[in-house]
């Protein structure tokens, strides 16, 4: 039995054979080569029904031809089990894949082919479909998995701070000070040991009060940021001197769109007055599709606003991956805002940096490759009034965003999209080289995305704060290492 893969083999060799003649489908051969004819560069815009759109390209590309009899331009003839023939020519021993669908015969068999005679095999009345041969993968490539969040307990928060490195950024003497951050979430509890002076403004819906958590959530999300060094420091956020505005859109745990527009107007008429907050926090979104997916929605419109006045804002990616998705989720698709170009949105691997199986796949609902990063998530931080599990890409995405803060500090005028690039193009690949989307660009390295946030030219300064070749700036003689296989600029 000669198997489809053998049957490309064979394809190419009878193209060859039929390239003596110089001509396949009445196009004249100008070279070949083993396996492929390929034939003059013609481009093919449009293609006959009969073909797989995505084929409309140039140059060679690999087909399934599915054919009910002869292909007289191929010199192709199924004659059941029989043997292909190719006219004229000695007899190749291959025999076609036979499909048996709703009654009907056809016959299947695939080859590499130049995208310029596919029209001229389409016309043939006996070719029913021409498929462009896709790449198949795992549903899920990126091992190993953690789908229990019971691995947190063995985690506290400061664990998760080293799996990013920003230990290493406080060594130099950045930890967030003179940054603020917004928690747009269910409120933070400003009285908790991990927040005491940290929660210094915000906003709230009519009938509740800022600085009040209505539920767990919130306080969980802005300790991760900006928890304190008490308690020996296992629960320090990753910006520990940062400060935090609650903006509290989703009062016990719900929330209307409306009250986020409300929310992002005080954050950036906030912004618009002293240049705070640096940052929004954002852990929520839809758990299948929402109005909030159209890219005209208020909602999206507002917080591309907030990122074009300067504002960097961060996404939790969603909790619908395809291995172990939350009992919530509707599809496993990345929703919007999320899933903006413009907006940093954040998967999950645990302080192990194992993929964790419900961190939303890519891409977004409006193709967008997402996520960007990953942050990390399963561990022992604050959560309401006292300490739990962190769990969810909600712990993650404000992992990510404490790191911006460490950045902000360290370069005051990175835009929102400066320090998305850095972000991305110093993050620890893992899962398919360079990007994929399970784990966008990979985990953060805050020390190196801390490099590279000095080293970024400086609209002021062009020739930036830093040099990465260790040049001295100004007598001053600053040097700033440079992290192996890693660039912050093109």
């Amino acid at each position: 039995m000669v198997t489809l893969k053998q049957g490309l083999i064979y394809l190419g060799l009878f193209i060859i054979v039929i390239g003596t003649f110089g001509y396949v489908g009445g196009i004249e051969s100008t070279q070949l080569t083993i396996s492929t004819l390929t034939i003059q560069s013609l481009a093919v815009t449009s293609l006959p029904d009969k073909i797989d759109p995505t084929l409309a390209k140039v140059g060679n590309v690999s087909v399934i031809i599915e054919f009910s009899g002869a292909i007289s331009k191929l010199r192709i003839y199924p004659l059941a089990i029989q043997p292909l023939e190719i006219v004229g020519f000695v007899p190749i021993a291959i025999v076609p894949i036979e499909l048996i669908y709703q009654g009907k015969k056809s016959w299947a068999v695939s080859g590499t082919v130049n995208a310029t005679a596919l029209p001229d095999i389409a016309a043939d009345p006996n070719v029913i479909n021409i498929w462009k041969d896709e790449r198949i993968y795992l549903y899920n490539t990126c091992f190993p998995i953690d789908c229990d969040v019971s691995t947190g307990y063995s985690y506290t928060l400061d664990g998760a701070g080293e799996a990013l490195k920003v230990d290493q950024v406080w060594a130099n003497g950045t930890t967030g000070d003179g940054i603020v951050v917004a928690i747009a979430d269910t409120g933070v509890n400003k009285n908790h040991p991990e927040l005491t002076g940290r929660v210094v403004d915000g906003w709230a819906p009519e009938n509740y009060t800022w600085g009040n958590d209505t539920d767990v959530h919130g306080t969980m999300t802005a300790a991760i940021v900006a928890g304190s060094t008490i308690n020996g420091g296992k629960y320090n956020g990753m910006a520990p001197e940062a400060e935090i505005y609650d903006v509290m859109i989703m009062p016990k745990g719900e929330g209307y769109a409306s009250d986020t527009l409300d929310g992002y107007d005080w954050i950036i008429d906030h912004y618009s007055t002293d240049g705070t907050p640096q940052i929004v926090s954002n852990s929520w979104g839809c758990y299948g599709p929402c109005s909030l997916d159209n890219p005209e929605h208020p909602v999206t419109k507002k917080i591309l606003q907030a990122i074009d006045r300067g504002i960097a804002v961060v996404f939790a990616q969603g909790n619908c991956g395809r291995t172990c998705p939350s009992k919530f989720c509707w599809d496993f698709r990345a929703h919007l805002p999320q899933g903006l170009d413009k907006v940093i949105a954040v998967g999950a691997v645990n302080p192990a940096l194992n993929y964790v199986g419900y961190s939303t796949e890519g891409p977004s609902v409006i193709g967008i490759l997402k996520p960007d990063v990953m942050g990390i998530t399963h561990f022992m931080g604050a959560l309401g009034s006292g300490y739990g599990l962190n769990t969810g890409t909600s712990s993650s995405a404000p992992s990510i965003a404490g790191v911006i803060a460490l950045l902000k500090q360290a370069n005051p005028e990175l835009t929102p999209a400066e320090v998305k690039k850095i972000l991305e193009e110093s993050a620890t690949d893992m899962c398919d080289a360079g990007f994929d989307k399970w784990t966008g660009y990979g985990v953060v390295d805050a020390y190196d995305a801390y490099v590279g946030a000095i080293a970024f030219p400086s609209r002021r300064n062009p020739w930036g704060y830093g040099a990465l070749s260790g040049v001295a700036m100004c007598g001053v003689g600053l040097i700033i290492p440079k992290p192996k296989g890693k660039r912050f600029w093109t």
